[in-house]
């Protein structure tokens, strides 16, 4: 199991559905301090188009198929604005624009239009903080004019069979300007060590093989959303994330809430195509939000998660099970339970009967089949819970009893043919 986690049946039967179910209960609900810099999401919303007339009466937008330049260059500016009238220690550290530049607007991709020639002008300036754009494909035109300011990251998310997105690629494969190879650092990996001001070479601790399945695991926290008729915001159980609509007024965030800040700048609307189902029960989020949770992940877990290692693996699943197995044994064997057998022989009503004879079983080997997978998955639940919200973040896969149940139950058939 430790070993073939990644394998596609173990990894969505058991791998996924343990992590999930675990952060379900206990991650996604609890208000979390990750203790660094806060994370600001300016959305590109149902409500930002409506306040720029690029919805139309039936609410569908009418730029065509690529939002046009010149506002994301607007956005830009607003923030530019913002940092001009703060102090220069309550600075923000970088603005991430969530958008694919890959192509002019042009259908042609030959003639730049003067929306984007207004952004890259923007682009060019000096400013007191980093700007971050996504890099795509081996040809980006903001990339290539080798005149802009901005840094290039990697914006890779996978989904699994299940259409369900969970993780992050550390790094994605593109040709520099010199037309060799180069790793482009995931932009969630990248702020990372932004925040924290760590070198570069982490990078070479993030694994992209199976491992990854474990490494790169995000938390999805819930929000608590505030709507009116003008802008939408929310606020994530991680206690540093918020968003906003883009056409919130900036100068209402706190000046200090603004210092060496994260700005994420992406599309949120209902007609967006850049959006990510999270969860078995399709709830759909954005492509800003995923990278701003795995964000928060990597701020949570210091860095990778990390599997609890095999030796304490393998010692925590034999204890558990032989401990429980005894106890199970002691339980048939008391003067309590031998008296609730007699108890169950004496009633009289059917229904009844076979309700308690769930519960209590006349054979002992049954008896401890029966309730021995069901009392471990409690158990290591219980420590799965423990080891991943400890000081050490350890993932410890709580399922591995219903795999290993398989040739358990396997093996108890056999001996009670060979018994008979």
């Amino acid at each position: 199991m430790y070993q073939f986690f990644y394998i596609e049946f173990i990894r969505s039967s058991v791998e996924d559905t343990a992590f999930d179910t675990l952060s379900w209960y206990r991650l996604s609900k609890t208000t979390t301090d990750v203790n660094t810099s806060n994370v600001f999401l300016l959305l590109v919303d149902d409500k930002y188009l409506k306040s720029e007339n690029l919805l139309d009466e039936n609410s569908e937008t009418n730029y065509g198929y690529i939002m046009p330049r010149e506002y994301l260059a607007k956005i830009i500016t607003s923030v530019d604005s913002l940092v001009s009238e703060i102090d220069a220690e309550n600075y923000p550290k970088a603005l991430f624009l969530d958008y694919d530049l890959s192509y002019l607007s042009d259908p042609n991709n030959k003639v730049p239009t003067q929306g984007d020639l207004k952004l890259l002008e923007v682009l060019k300036k000096k400013r007191p903080y980093a700007i971050y754009l996504p890099m795509t494909s081996n040809y980006n035109y903001i990339y290539q004019s080798k005149e802009t300011k901005a840094n290039f990251i990697s914006v890779g998310l996978t989904t699994a069979s299940d259409n369900i997105s969970r993780r992050y690629y550390a790094y994605e494969t593109y040709l520099d300007l010199n037309k060799s190879k180069k790793k482009f650092m995931n932009v969630a990996i990248e702020l990372w060590c932004l925040q924290h001001d760590l070198n570069k070479s982490v990078l070479d601790d993030f694994s992209q093989n199976g491992l990854a399945l474990v490494e790169n695991r995000i938390i999805f926290k819930d929000t608590h959303v505030t709507e009116d008729d003008v802008y939408t915001t929310w606020q994530s159980n991680w206690k540093q994330l918020s968003a906003m609509s883009a056409n919130y007024p900036l100068d209402m965030i706190y000046e200090d809430d603004l210092r060496e800040s994260i700005i994420m700048v992406g599309a949120a609307h209902r007609a967006s195509a850049d959006s990510f189902e999270i969860d078995a029960y399709s709830k759909v989020i954005s492509g800003v939000e995923m990278h701003a949770n795995a964000l928060m992940s990597l701020n949570y877990f210091r860095g990778k998660l990390k599997r609890l290692p095999l030796l304490w693996s393998l010692l925590i699943v034999f204890s558990v099970v032989f401990v429980l197995d005894v106890l199970l044994t002691l339980i048939y064997q008391s003067r309590v339970y031998q008296k609730s057998l007699l108890y169950k022989d004496r009633l009289h009503q059917e229904w009844k009967k076979n309700i308690v004879s769930f519960f209590l079983l006349d054979d002992a080997e049954r008896f401890n089949d029966r309730w021995l997978i069901v009392s471990a998955l409690i158990v290591l639940f219980v420590i799965s819970d423990r080891l991943l919200i400890s000081e050490g973040h350890y993932w410890f896969n709580w399922l591995i009893p219903v795999m290993l149940s398989l040739p358990y139950m396997m093996f108890v058939g056999i001996k009670r043919m060979i018994k008979n």
